[in-house]
Order: structure tokens, then sequence, then C-alpha cells
């Protein structure tokens, strides 16, 4: 300890000098901070083919969920860009029915009127386009037919 007190104690003004920080120090620190904030710059300009890389990206997604009843409710999801219904119930197995996007792309209303005589259906007021869920209602329709045990009348 008697070896450093002439280390600390400057004899000429009676002021103990102590050194906190060095300027190797704060060079250190701002190569590292740098370094940093570079490499944040890079995996924001680069997130997308990274995410892809490394299976960030989700397989499965799901569309919408809706209950139809007391405790069945069906869901629709898209599994590998590929539209499928799930129609779950309670005590009973869920029904996984795949939906064909051929029917949902011919099923889309037409921007261009048809010649036909017939009078187009009166919306109901607030109902709004109801474009969106055709498809849902199909599904709902395709799954009672492969099930019958999810009708109504339960």
């Amino acid at each position: 300890m008697a070896w450093l007190l002439p280390l600390l104690f400057n004899a000429t003004s009676g002021v103990i000098m102590v050194s906190i920080f060095d300027t190797n120090q704060f060079l250190i620190i701002g190569v590292f901070l740098i370094a940093l904030i570079g490499l944040m710059l890079v995996l924001r300009r680069f997130r997308d083919p990274l995410a892809a890389q490394l299976g960030g990206q989700r397989r499965i997604a799901l569309v919408e969920d809706t209950s139809i009843g007391g405790g069945e409710r069906i869901k629709l999801v898209t599994i590998d860009q590929l539209p499928y219904a799930i129609v779950t119930t309670k005590n009973q197995q869920p029904v996984v029915v795949p939906l064909d996007a051929s029917q949902a792309r011919s099923s889309k209303p037409q921007s261009q009127p048809s010649a036909s005589p017939k009078p187009a259906p009166a919306k109901a007021s607030g109902a709004g386009d109801g474009g969106e869920t055709l498809p849902f209602l199909q599904a709902m329709k395709q799954a009672r037919s492969r099930n019958p045990k999810l009708g109504f009348d339960q």
C-alpha cells in the first residue's frame, strides 16, 4: 500500500490525483458504439431477406374466427397461401375443410354488370360490401354439407 501513495499524492500541490478514465477507454467505447449502430442499420436494411433465410415468415395465418353457435366456431386459415376452414364444436373433433381457391375467385362480384334481366338483390342498410363475407359463407356451407351435425337445428 505504501508504494501506491506516491502515485496518488502530488507532493508539490498537496492534491490527490486519480485518473478514473483514460483516453484509450473513450476510444474503445466509441468504436464499440459505432459498430453496434452500424450493425443495427445493416439488420434494419436487410430484415426481410434475413427473415426469409432464417425461417421467420409464418406459413399459417388466421384470417377470421367466428362463433356460429353456442359451442360452434369456424376459423378461416391460410396454410401456404391455400385457404382452409376449420370447424370446431364441443365434445367433437374439429373438421378441416380445404377451400377451393378457384371457387373463391369465381364467386367474387364482377365489376361489369351482366346483361341478364334479373334484378340485383337489395342490400340491407349498413350491411357493407358483403364481398368479404362471401368466402366465409361458402366455407360454412361446405363444412355443414360434410358434417351434418353442424346444423342450426341443434
